[in-house]
């Protein structure tokens, strides 16, 4: 998928900050609007093998949290920069409408 949308940057305001028990997480000071493209999950790369390994390098989108029962965001692959879908940009995006202060999560 091509979006001009992720290709713009973090738009909202993001904070990391210390969960109770998942350690650190990552939430918004202002409201997201459902669908808008909150940060990109960065990619790590080793020899002929592509993972997501956001333990190690990364952005903000390292540090958001996983949540199976009720994630707010979703990862997209996203081609912007280059036409090499072996190498697509992972983007989280606002699966619905989320207030200001509730962690981020996706699934």
């Amino acid at each position: 998928m091509k979006n001009g949308i992720s290709q713009h940057g973090i738009q909202f305001n993001l904070e990391v900050f210390g969960t109770k028990s998942k350690g650190w997480g990552v939430r918004s000071r202002s409201y997201i609007p459902h669908g808008s493209f909150v940060c990109e999950y960065v990619e790590s790369t080793g020899a002929d093998v592509f993972v997501i390994d956001a333990t190690q390098h990364g952005e903000v989108g390292r540090f958001v949290n996983h949540s199976s029962p009720s994630p707010n965001l979703f990862l997209q692959s996203v081609l912007y920069d280059h036409d090499d879908v072996r190498m697509p940009h992972m983007m989280l995006f606002a699966k619905k409408s989320i207030p200001p202060k509730q962690e981020l999560t996706y699934d």
